[in-house]
């Protein structure tokens, strides 16, 4: 099955936490397939009150010291199960990955975030949402990041040259490259419009690649690109789809764009970082964050495909300036998103309850 985001980022979570001989095990929704910690399917929003009940059972068996959910939603089953099993000493995390539009003042979430031992937030966009929305103090919001693992994105670790032949890529083309879902809000329009523009003056020199796929719901927004690319002849861009080998692809990119309207955090960013390739974002929210000026990428105004040709052309034409950016984006990843380091933060978060 495609997991989301918050799935990924769980599952990561978990994996870090394993390496530490925790013992894990992960609430879930659905069966998915998470090989380590012990899975427990008992999180159905359809089906709440019958979750509360094996949430229940489960804690006054295991009497846990930490319930962590990277999902507030969750939070209707966890806090009143807490509440019947009459648990006290467990500590209950909430990680908040997005900003939310909608306010949770009411007496029901004051309820919920009542139980709340700590609140840890991606970026400051999203810190500032959740002081704005939530009934939470300020002294119970942490800001911890999204890593990544820099050992596994470490372009030492890819053979560049046969990942662009598998993909039928000629060795001496620039690769420029957008990762992430189909889906309103994240610069596909932008992305190709910007292509177009591009190619006016190097369409024999680029393969624009756009990995990712759409859900069901959301499948007419690709037929729609994919129709658009036809229709204006742009043979250099390839619709990867849905992949599994994204890190593998993402190694044989040589430029990233990341024309996202307005996103909370960005974990492909810090992948691409890692990885040593340059970017060319937009300069919003929580990306700010991870790129807070021109020295580790290009910012550019979101939704202004104009602007974001304007940095791409530069990257294409130099090197030199993607090769600095390359390299200070590694150091960025190394020194502030190092997974390994965020968990022993998120650790020592843990001991003090």
């Amino acid at each position: 099955m495609k997991r989301g985001g918050l799935e990924l980022m769980a599952e990561q979570h978990i994996k870090q936490l394993l390496n530490h001989n925790l013992n894990v095990a992960f609430l879930s929704n659905s069966s998915i397939n998470t090989k380590n910690p012990v899975l427990l399917p008992v999180l159905n929003s359809k089906r709440k009150i019958k979750s509360i009940f094996s949430l229940k059972k489960i804690i006054k068996t295991n009497n846990p010291k930490v319930i962590h959910t990277h999902l507030s939603h969750d939070l209707w089953i966890i806090v009143p199960a807490l509440f019947l099993s009459g648990s006290k000493s467990t500590c209950l995390y909430l990680t908040k990955h997005m900003a939310s539009g909608l306010s949770k003042k009411d007496i029901f979430h004051r309820f919920l975030y009542s139980r709340i031992n700590k609140v840890f937030v991606v970026s400051d966009f999203v810190k500032q949402n959740v002081l704005k929305t939530c009934p939470v103090s300020a002294n119970k919001v942490y800001l911890l990041p999204n890593g990544v693992d820099i050992n596994t994105f470490s372009k030492k670790n890819y053979n560049i040259d046969k990942i662009k032949t598998e993909l039928g890529i000629p060795k001496e083309k620039t690769v420029i490259g957008l990762i992430g879902r189909i889906t309103p809000g994240k610069g596909h329009s932008e992305f190709i419009k910007a292509a177009e523009l591009i190619n006016k003056k190097h369409y024999n020199n680029v393969v624009f690649l756009i990995v990712g796929g759409s859900s069901e719901d959301e499948r007419h927004l690709e037929v729609e690109l994919k129709k658009i690319v036809r229709e204006h002849n742009l043979e250099n861009i390839m619709f990867l789809g849905h992949r599994n080998d994204v890190t593998c692809i993402l190694a044989a990119i040589d430029i990233l764009a990341f024309p996202s309207h307005e996103e909370s955090f960005g974990i492909t960013l810090l992948e691409a970082m890692a990885m040593e390739v340059p970017i060319a974002a937009s300069g919003n929210a929580g990306i700010t964050d991870i790129i807070p000026s021109g020295e580790f990428g290009m910012l550019f105004p979101p939704r202004d495909y104009q602007a974001l040709a304007t940095c791409l052309l530069e990257l294409i034409e130099n090197p030199e300036l993607r090769k600095k950016l390359a390299a200070n984006g590694r150091k960025r990843v190394v020194e502030n998103f190092n997974a390994e380091e965020i968990t022993k933060k998120l650790l020592e978060y843990y001991e003090e309850g």
